[in-house]
């Protein structure tokens, strides 16, 4: 005869230690808003170090010291087992891991920011006397659209990176997430492009700024992403991950998803129905 008796876990506890990476993203990401309507020169010069800080914080986070904490928790206590009884282990079932509820809030919010941001253009566009065809030279469409197709299909291989270390295949992780980076990478380099010969500024009009607002938020949107795939990339070289844990690879490959849908609605409504 077996009883259920007590679920023991190991599970590590990570401490909250002193860094110094958070406030420099923040004047990082202060940057490259700020160079939106300044200088478009401050903007990259943000954009680059807020992939460098996003890096090395990652790699600050996970390759810091050992875990504490490290100690069998007893969940419940049963008396002696009886002559004839022996123990048996159960799993327990503590529902999603709490990184996933994290993750999940943190894109409804940025669902929600985007969704504002769409909302007030659209609120301009439909309110104004003057219609934006009229206030703003005609948007180029062959350029941008290419460069859409090219960050959409990034999200191919970051897919792939996903599927790949649920296969314990860490060399097409490494590459999904490298792939991923640099379609990602093109696709910034062609929205700085753009931004060189559109003919027009943030303090041209409002219609200008709504545009620069919607595309500069979600270029640094992509900022965020590249430094997570290439954060996640370089713990890989660790060997940090397997079929058993990867949560990260799926923090990425997931929040990188959401940037290519996002640009899906903006495209759709700054190019295609201009």
């Amino acid at each position: 005869m077996a009883r259920q008796l007590t679920h023991r876990t190991t599970r590590p506890t990570h401490a909250a230690h002193d860094s110094y990476w958070p406030i420099i993203l923040a004047v990082a990401l202060t940057l490259t808003v700020v160079g939106l309507t300044t200088h478009l020169a401050i903007s990259l010069v943000g954009a680059a170090l807020s992939i460098v800080v996003i890096v090395a914080w990652t790699l600050e986070r996970f390759q810091g010291p050992s875990p504490i904490g490290v100690a069998p928790v007893e969940a419940m206590h049963l008396p002696a087992l009886s002559p004839g009884e022996a123990e048996v282990e159960v799993p327990l079932h503590v529902g999603r891991h709490p990184g996933w509820w994290g993750l999940f809030w943190f894109i409804a919010s940025e669902a929600i920011f985007f969704g504002n941001l769409i909302a007030a253009y659209l609120y301009l566009r439909f309110s104004a006397q003057v219609p934006p065809s009229s206030a703003l030279p005609r948007l180029e469409l062959l350029t941008p659209s290419i460069f859409t197709i090219i960050l959409l299909l990034s999200g191919v291989p970051a897919y792939y990176a996903d599927r790949a270390i649920k296969r314990d295949d860490r060399r097409g992780l490494q590459l999904g997430l490298v792939l991923a980076a640099l379609l990602g990478g093109i696709f910034l380099a062609g929205q700085g492009r753009e931004y060189l010969s559109l003919g027009f500024t943030p303090q041209t009009n409002i219609f200008a700024a709504g545009f620069f607002t919607l595309t500069g938020f979600h270029g640094l949107h992509v900022v965020v992403g590249i430094g997570l795939l290439l954060a996640v990339f370089l713990l890989s070289l660790g060997g940090r991950f397997s079929s058993r844990r990867h949560f990260a690879v799926e923090v990425a490959s997931t929040y990188w998803h959401f940037v290519d849908v996002v640009w899906i609605f903006l495209f759709t409504l700054l190019y295609v129905m201009q």
